[in-house]
């Protein structure tokens, strides 16, 4: 956490984001990523084991929030071991972000630890059950 700038920082603890809008972190890990991907996963990686030793979930929905936004093609396979962690968080909010990671990113090969993942919240399971049919329905057209 300590290497990010301090009104990120400050920012990502005590804002709650809303999906599709951009924020400061967005901005910031836009700016890092074209010239420092391997930053940038350090830095999501530090992050969300930040928010889990802390039990911060606003902080673990922030970055999943920012994630999820970014085109999979400059994430690569770390980002689907982070929103699979996501999945098993405690936090029903968490959970779902992870799942939203999956659809957002629109990534075949990242379905399937999805259709994998099982939930113990009806409505969870459902909402990644409808995510990887319509995946499945997106292929086949």
């Amino acid at each position: 956490m300590l290497s990010l700038p301090i009104e990120v920082r400050e920012n990502i603890i005590t804002d709650y984001y809303e999906t599709g809008k951009s924020s400061i972190m967005q901005r910031y890990v836009e700016s890092v990523l074209l010239n420092n991907p391997d930053a940038i996963q350090r830095l999501f990686n530090d992050i969300f084991l930040y928010s889990v030793i802390n039990d911060s979930h606003i902080l673990a929905w922030n970055i999943l929030v920012v994630l999820s936004q970014i085109s999979y093609e400059y994430l690569g396979s770390w980002a689907d071991m982070l929103a699979v962690s996501a999945t098993r968080n405690k936090y029903l909010d968490v959970q779902e972000m992870g799942i939203r990671c999956f659809e957002n990113w629109e990534n075949h090969s990242s379905y399937a630890f999805l259709k994998r993942l099982k939930f113990t919240e009806s409505w969870l399971q459902e909402y990644a059950d409808e995510v990887c049919a319509e995946e499945v329905e997106h292929r086949e057209n």
